[in-house]
């Protein structure tokens, strides 16, 4: 049972939800879902070729946090999978692991939100 420390917490987030998050869409294959997201840190990691090239590649990274509930393709609440695509605006973004890490993590009191690990696609 929910303390009244944990009902707290939860109405704070959903302020700053409403506050911070904006609409995305999730899309898994042909599924597709309109929710409110809030974006976290957006990083980018860049890196050379072998020696003698000289070519940079620049990797952007966001997280994104969700309600766990709301990662929900119509059948009930789903774990995010590695590929799914996060429509945010004119950007797209794909869910990856970085590298050691997982591709999601469970946070909040009660594990109630995700925080979906993204890279720009």
């Amino acid at each position: 049972m929910p303390s009244l420390f944990d009902d707290t917490v939860n109405t704070l987030r959903g302020v700053g939800e409403e506050l911070a998050g904006r609409t995305v869409t999730l899309r898994r294959g042909s599924a597709e879902v309109t929710i409110t997201a809030v974006p976290g840190e957006t990083s980018a990691e860049e890196s050379t070729g072998d020696e003698g090239y000289d070519l940079a590649v620049t990797v952007r990274y966001r997280d994104y946090k969700i309600r766990a509930s709301a990662y929900d393709f119509g059948d009930g609440p789903v774990a995010p999978e590695v590929d799914d695509r996060i429509l945010d605006g004119d950007d797209v973004w794909q869910v990856v692991a970085p590298p050691g890490q997982p591709h999601y993590r469970r946070s909040g009191v009660s594990g109630g939100r995700l925080r979906v690990h993204t890279a720009e696609a």
